[in-house]
């Protein structure tokens, strides 16, 4: 499964999105322990909305207006 990167995404895909169907006794490991939570969203689309929110920030930040500074002029009188 592993060496088939379609099969394996299509398969954490499933996994995610039917993390409620999973039984609470997943064998003897789950006798001891509680079995683990799947979840919501992989690693992956995790990281791919990061970048997009981080991306549309960036792209907020370049509209704004640009605001011109007028150079001041201080005189010092003794």
């Amino acid at each position: 499964m592993h060496k088939h990167a379609f099969i394996y995404n299509s398969s954490m895909w499933f996994a995610t999105r039917l993390r409620k169907l999973m039984p609470a006794k997943i064998g003897v490991w789950t006798s001891v322990r509680s079995a683990p939570k799947l979840a919501p969203k992989t690693l992956h689309e995790r990281v791919k909305a990061h970048q997009a929110q981080t991306k549309k920030a960036k792209r907020k930040l370049t509209c704004l207006p640009k605001i011109k500074h007028q150079a001041r002029q201080v005189e010092i009188i003794f």
